[in-house]
């Protein structure tokens, strides 16, 4: 009796964060306590998937990557594969990604990271072939999406708004529409006031969503002279189209000045001098989606992480540009250390 009580209350648990991982609320209350359930005899495997997901939230990129990669190794669980091999092609382990998707059974999943491989490989025709293969089955939500990225990759942008349009019956329909109106800015769209007015708030359960959401309104209220820019997100939706490198400087310090941030650049490191060594040195491409994510490694600390020193910066630019959103730096482990390996091999 007792240990089907504790089980049911661990279960309960972790079903409220699940809950709350896809609301995008109390990331770091229920990362304190999904570690502290890392040792107990159940539910292991769910745990540990759990509280990845939370670290990528976080952006806890170095103990996400020790995580998953353990949890795949030892027990092949499928859902942990889906999840690491997407963390690969995201840090731009392209070796790796290939290796583990060779490896693993064939299966719907599969085919999904077969079309993620090509389309971050750039194969956008293969791309399309295996992502739609998983139409009319329980995977063609994230089908959708990644096919309204490989076209907006493509620059076909009205194939892409297409795809979008045919999750509006889905639970992914928040996503799809704040892809959409965030689109319209950029295209200066003359129905982005109808696109506005058609976003269902009130009913709208994702904080993530409903943040990006009041970020596209508080812009376009500004772009009607309704705000003063003072008023507005100090984040990338609007630099993305209201973009200038003085903007870009004030952004990156506010934020390193914020209290309790976890990217502090060191007190001695001048921002502007940081900022333009990072816009010549955009030699690394992580990854690329809504932004371009490189890796700049500079020729001194900028900061601490992790309890050491690193000279390693993550820089997210406007796609296909030098034109530099915000930086951060990030510690010296793991993956970041084989790219730098695998560019210094190259020269």
């Amino acid at each position: 009796m007792y240990r089907n009580n504790y089980t049911q209350k661990i279960n309960n648990k972790l079903n409220r964060i699940s809950d709350d991982i896809k609301k995008n609320k109390n990331r770091r209350k229920n990362i304190t306590e999904l570690e502290y359930l890392l040792n107990q005899p159940y539910f292991k495997t769910r745990i540990k998937l759990l509280l990845f997901k939370l670290y990528m939230q976080v952006r806890k990129i170095d103990k996400a990557y020790v995580l998953i990669k353990e949890l795949y190794d030892t027990t092949k669980d499928t859902d942990a594969l889906f999840d690491f091999v997407k963390l690969l092609l995201d840090i731009g382990d392209i070796e790796n990604a290939k290796k583990y998707l060779e490896d693993a059974d064939y299966s719907e999943m599969k085919i999904f990271l077969l079309g993620l491989f090509n389309k971050y490989e750039g194969n956008y025709a293969e791309a399309i072939k295996y992502l739609e293969k998983l139409n009319h089955t329980i995977m063609e939500g994230d089908m959708h999406i990644e096919l309204s990225n490989v076209y907006s990759q493509m620059g076909d942008l009205k194939k892409e708004k297409e795809e979008l349009e045919k999750l509006f019956n889905t639970d992914k329909k928040y996503q799809a529409k704040i892809r959409i109106i965030k689109n319209a800015f950029g295209q200066n769209d003359p129905e982005l006031p109808k696109l506005i007015s058609f976003f269902d708030y009130d009913n709208c359960n994702h904080q993530g969503d409903l943040l990006q959401f009041k970020r596209c309104v508080k812009y376009y209220k500004y772009l009607n002279g309704q705000l003063k820019e003072e008023d507005l997100e100090n984040y990338s939706d609007w630099q993305l189209y209201n973009y200038s490198k003085e903007r870009a400087i004030i952004h990156i310090n506010k934020r390193h000045a914020s209290s309790g941030s976890l990217y502090k650049i060191a007190d001695d490191i001048n921002t502007v001098e940081l900022y333009d060594y990072c816009v010549n040195h955009l030699n690394i491409l992580l990854r690329r989606d809504d932004t371009d994510v490189y890796l700049v490694e500079m020729p001194y600390d900028v900061s601490e992480q992790m309890g050491y020193k690193t000279n390693l910066v993550e820089v997210l630019t406007i796609p296909n540009t030098t034109h530099i959103l915000t930086l951060y730096p990030v510690a010296k482990v793991g993956m970041y250390t084989k790219r730098l390996e695998e560019k210094k091999h190259e020269k």
